[in-house]
C-alpha cells in the first residue's frame, strides 16, 4: 500500500509517499520545504538536518549522530541498528547559515528500509 501525505508548514509544503508491506513501513519519498530527513516509523520518527558542506558533500546530522552523503549517491544510515538506505536527488538551501535548525531549503529524497 502506498499512501499520499501533504502537510502545509509555514516554510511551505511538504509532500510524501509511503510505501507499506503488511503495515510495516518499507520506504518514503520525500519533497520537502526544510532540510530535515524524516524516517517516520510506527514507533518512533527519526530526523536528520541536512547541510551543505564546502566540498560539495552533504553532511546529516542531529544530536547523536553524524553521516556524510553525497548528492545523488545512495549512502546507509543507521539507526538503533536499523539500517535504511538514503537517496537525496535535491538539496538547495534557501536560508543562510545563520539561521537556527530546521532551515528552509528544497530537498528531495528517498529513503528505505533495509531488512
Amino acid at each position: 500500500m502506498i499512501t499520499h501525505d501533504s502537510i502545509l508548514q509555514p516554510e511551505g509544503v511538504t509532500r510524501f509517499n509511503t510505501l507499506f508491506k503488511n503495515n510495516q513501513w518499507l520506504a518514503v519519498q520525500e519533497q520537502s520545504s526544510l532540510n530535515v530527513v524524516r524516517l517516520k516509523l510506527p514507533s518512533h520518527t527519526h530526523y536528520l538536518y541536512v547541510e551543505q558542506l564546502e566540498s560539495g558533500d552533504l553532511k546529516l546530522f542531529n544530536q547523536q549522530l553524524t553521516f556524510k552523503a553525497a548528492l545523488g549517491k545512495a549512502t546507509t544510515v543507521t539507526f538503533n541498528k536499523q539500517a535504511f538506505s538514503l537517496l537525496i536527488t535535491d538539496f538547495e538551501p534557501l536560508s543562510s547559515n545563520e539561521s537556527p535548525l530546521p532551515k528552509r531549503a528544497k530537498l528531495s529524497y528517498t529513503a528505505f528500509k533495509l531488512i
